[in-house]
């Protein structure tokens, strides 16, 4: 058979089966496709591609469903995995890199913060602080500023 050919009867048998699953399929479109196919459906029940029991009428054209052996129900695939950020456990006491430090948006609500200190910290493949570590490290930051003296010792601390 040649390729325009077999390309036809199985776009009509894919047709077919998206109507059996209750798929949409343009009806003006699968009546052209069912008056250009080399072969008839009665040769298609023979070759036991279709089978004998009708689909309702579409747009008044008699069309046969799948045969029994052939699948047409199509399984959804599994959800793609979602990167998930590589989280510190809570009890980690790592001190905090200077790659980090510069993630921090000081200027934008601790949310908003948050949420891009979480991205960018994905984006590089850095583990992601959990929001508690993330505000004491604002609010010492702000303290520092404030008063660089009398924190000193605890300049890069997470605790």
């Amino acid at each position: 058979m040649e390729a325009t050919k077999e390309l036809k009867v199985l776009t009509f048998l894919t047709c077919v089966g998206m109507l059996m699953n209750n798929d949409y399929v343009v009806n003006e479109q699968l009546k052209t496709l069912v008056t250009e196919l080399p072969f008839s459906q009665a040769r298609m029940q023979v070759l036991k591609l279709q089978s004998a029991m009708m689909l309702p009428k579409v747009l008044g054209t008699s069309i046969w469903t799948l045969a029994d052996g052939i699948p047409y129900r199509m399984n959804k695939p599994p959800p793609t995995p979602t990167q998930k950020s590589r989280c510190l456990p809570v009890t980690s006491k790592r001190l905090w890199s200077v790659e980090e430090l510069g993630f921090i948006d000081y200027k934008a609500s601790l949310r908003d913060a948050y949420t891009s200190f979480v991205k960018k910290c994905q984006a590089t493949g850095t583990p992601v602080r959990n929001i508690g570590a993330f505000k004491r490290r604002c609010n010492r930051t702000v303290a520092e500023q404030q008063h660089p003296s009398s924190m000193a010792g605890e300049s890069n601390a997470d605790f």
